[in-house]
């Protein structure tokens, strides 16, 4: 199989969808590899790296004639006129955020395969979990940086400072970037309450954080109720949304009304903002202009937040998503997915339908079956 690896063109997306030792590997299995020029360099790997692994560095044309395309994330519009009928297009997508993006992998009949839906029978995502962990923590990290007085926003506070009020965090979604956000918000000392629904998830996270030393007695974790949320969302010094329903497209949970009511330059994060984002305020954010202040509340929704960490990032993501990507290459589609249920849950548009149940009730549409 031809397999081609663009670089990305997202704004300030440095991650790159395949790393030297996966070309390498992809050669060995008897497939062809093009890389565009420049496309690991936001992730420390240069042309040659990917020349001495086995790879054609070329031009963008010639990439996008591959047979598989892997990607970090979705297709950008200038990138739309090279998807081609036949082609398998492997990339995190998040198309219930996107619907002419949707529209166009539906006209030219590509098999299109989100990381983000990838699931495992014990309901994991694979190549989603560890892209939220590095989320996660970003929004505390971001938070932070936000916190401080910087052109005349920001509460000028210094999470943990000897002498000073503890700083409350609160955590919409206990899932892996909820997590990861409250295990760096503890270690600083902050003040943290974290909402989840799931009762067995629940109870995890209390056994977790309650029972370790590492951390201090100001950890609570909540089930989410209509009164819970205005609450905490006002006590807030930074709030971060971190909610995924595998079933449903992204809940608004706090409302407008509830950030009027927040302290005057507190910090929202939406990591959710890649479907769509949780608060109702929010709209997408770019790394170059990563906040906007609303209600005097300043609002950080960037849509691409791991891609700032590049070589971390790159690291974790192609460990989990290499070994479909060979399955794919090695069996064609029609064999991996058959052989590959995990993989199967992750296609979302094929033979130009939509064969992803959430993405059809998001959209009202039918949901069709790949076989």
């Amino acid at each position: 199989m031809k397999i081609g690896i663009p670089k990305e063109i997202k704004e300030e997306e440095y991650r790159v969808a395949a790393v030297p030792d996966n070309v390498k590997r992809f050669c060995e299995h008897g497939h062809d590899v093009l890389v565009e020029f420049g496309a690991g360099e936001g992730s420390g790997f240069s042309d040659g790296d990917y020349k001495t692994a086995g790879a054609k560095v070329t031009y963008f044309g010639e990439v996008w004639q591959s047979d598989l395309i892997m990607k970090v994330k979705e297709p950008q519009k200038s990138e739309y006129g090279h998807l081609r009928t036949g082609q398998i297009l492997y990339t995190f997508l998040h198309l219930a955020a996107f619907p002419d993006l949707l529209e166009v992998l539906r006209e030219a009949r590509v098999a299109a395969i989100d990381y983000a839906t990838i699931q495992n029978s014990d309901g994991s995502l694979p190549i989603l979990a560890p892209m939220s962990k590095i989320a996660g923590r970003l929004a505390i990290q971001k938070g932070m940086q936000y916190l401080e007085k910087m052109n005349g926003n920001g509460r000028g506070v210094l999470i943990n400072y000897e002498g000073s009020d503890l700083t409350t965090v609160v955590i919409i979604g206990g899932g892996n970037a909820g997590e990861s956000a409250t295990e760096l918000a503890l270690r600083l000392n902050a003040r943290v309450y974290l909402i989840e629904t799931n009762p067995a998830r629940r109870q995890y996270l209390r056994r977790r954080f309650d029972a370790c030393e590492l951390y201090p007695k100001i950890f609570w974790c909540l089930d989410y109720n209509r009164k819970t949320i205005p609450h905490l969302v006002s006590k807030a010094d930074i709030l971060v949304g971190a909610v995924l329903l595998k079933e449903a497209g992204t809940p608004k949970v706090v409302t407008e009304e509830m950030i009027k009511k927040m302290k005057k330059d507190a910090v929202v994060v939406d990591i959710s903002i890649d479907e769509g984002g949780c608060f109702e305020t929010s709209r997408p954010t770019s790394h170059r202009d990563p906040v906007f202040v609303k209600h005097g509340v300043i609002h950080y929704c960037v849509t691409n937040m791991p891609g700032i960490v590049a070589k971390t990032s790159t690291a974790a993501l192609t460990s989990a998503s290499f070994p479909f990507a060979l399955e794919i290459a090695d069996k064609g589609i029609v064999g991996a997915l058959r052989d590959n249920e995990a993989l199967l849950k992750g296609v979302n548009v094929y033979g130009g339908e939509i064969v992803h149940q959430r993405l059809a009730d998001v959209f009202q549409k039918e949901c069709f079956g790949v076989f």
